[in-house]
């Protein structure tokens, strides 16, 4: 457990350059919401997103960080990038067209953490924002964060206001078990946007 929660404390301070602990809506429940599939094909997940977002490689994505012009945002991307594509498992990015939210998805060794763990996790998560945020001269908000869990499915969400004197961002995070698989998706986003549609209609196969 200790192991696991090491991971994905890791994952998220990748994506970071008071409300109480709260339950969301069963991760398999059907919510109108338009968009479409995209194919996680080594994996076999099917995420759904907006029709406005594109797949890129990870050559793809990387050459779009080299063209970043402030050299310390560049260097704090590409180490970001560098970490998730060595890190053990499968890792995809997705950016919408506007270039205005980016999407990660890392995949994990399996592990059917419980409410107890997401509990613990959020502390941790929320301590390590607030002291990364502090470093870079921004802070860190905690906006919202749950659990929904039942025989077949786990997830975890934490979502998170940062802010700077010249930005302001949001960062959500999820931490999913589904099928004997365990993946982590993180948006990064200029926009507030409440993502939970999206993800209950995710296909883990």
């Amino acid at each position: 457990m200790l192991k696991f929660h090491r991971y994905i404390l890791f994952l998220f301070i990748c994506s970071l350059t008071s409300c109480d602990f709260i339950t969301f809506a069963n991760p398999v429940e059907e919510t109108p919401v338009s968009g479409k599939y995209f194919s996680l094909n080594e994996d076999k997940i099917d995420l759904f997103l907006p029709a406005y977002y594109k797949e890129y490689s990870l050559k793809e994505y990387k050459s779009n960080i080299l063209k970043i012009e402030d050299e310390r945002s560049r260097n704090m991307e590409l180490s970001r990038f560098n970490r998730l594509k060595y890190a053990k498992g499968n890792v995809y990015f997705l950016k919408d067209l506007s270039q205005t939210t980016d999407v990660s998805i890392k995949m994990m060794d399996y592990f059917p953490f419980t409410k107890s763990d997401s509990a613990k996790l959020l502390g941790l998560l929320s301590t390590n924002c607030d002291k990364d945020a502090y470093s870079l001269n921004k802070t860190c908000t905690k906006l919202k964060a749950g659990y929904s869990g039942n025989a077949k499915t786990r997830v975890f969400m934490a979502k998170y206001k940062i802010e700077s004197q010249f930005e302001t961002y949001y960062s959500t995070f999820y931490a999913i078990t589904s099928n004997n698989k365990s993946f982590i998706i993180t948006f990064r986003s200029y926009n507030d946007v409440d993502y939970n549609q999206y993800i209950e209609k995710i296909k883990v196969k």
